[in-house]
């Protein structure tokens, strides 16, 4: 397909033969975009938020709400072998360990961005864990994840921070079912990408690259 048109945007996990692709595409001077995580291809234009950033945000609304009594925490990510995943979780780690000690990560699971899934492991997880305070849900499902702690009647106990505002997560985070998301702004991603595509066919004039696209935390009260 990336034969027939002049460039190629992309928002998947990362796969050798994948880059080996994308790099013969890059070379041959049809820009190819990665959007929202990252693909180990040189030469690609990366799109999105700051995962590490991201993930590091996150801990730190985390470890602030549990407050010095810190405690269990659960960490759902989507699929570590996404790239952009696998640095929200590290970033993550790095603000609790440096400066939340009394927060401990006692499960770290792959939904592989199914909502029900990620309902089903967090069901799983209380089981197992019932000590959990918080849950940081680094991927799709943040309102399955909360639908399942009510179900276990833990909506108003378990921190839940997670990502993106959406029409089904916007009532949650207003109702204190969600505590926080972080958010990201896709459309100015999709005018980045092809501002990006643009500049790499000469079709617009040479500039500064934006590196990351900002990010958002929408709570209770900004929601």
């Amino acid at each position: 397909m990336a034969a027939r048109h002049d460039a190629v945007i992309l928002c998947i996990a990362h796969d050798d033969r994948l880059a080996a692709g994308l790099a013969g595409l890059v070379a041959a001077g049809r820009p190819v975009v990665t959007l929202a995580t990252e693909i180990r291809c040189p030469g690609a234009i990366y799109v999105g938020p700051d995962n590490r950033q991201s993930g590091r945000v996150a801990g730190d609304m985390v470890g602030r709400l549990l407050g010095a009594a810190g405690g269990e925490v659960l960490v759902i990510a989507g699929h570590l072998s996404m790239l952009g995943h696998a640095e929200r979780v590290a970033g993550f780690d790095e603000v609790l360990t440096a400066r939340y000690p009394t927060c401990r990560v006692v499960a770290r699971v792959e939904s592989h961005d199914q909502a029900d899934l990620a309902a089903d492991l967090t069901w799983r997880e209380l089981q197992r864990h019932p000590g959990i305070r918080a849950i940081y849900n680094a991927a799709v499902g943040a309102s399955a994840v909360a639908a399942a702690l009510a179900a276990r009647g833990r909506a108003q106990e378990v921190v839940l921070v997670g990502h993106e505002l959406t029409e089904d997560s916007r009532p949650l985070l207003a109702s204190g079912a969600i505590d926080a998301l972080i958010d990201q702004d896709p459309a100015l991603e999709i005018q980045t990408a092809i501002a990006a595509i643009a500049r790499r066919h000469g079709r617009v004039p040479d500039g500064p690259v934006v590196p990351f696209t900002p990010l958002r935390i929408v709570m209770r009260e900004n929601c």
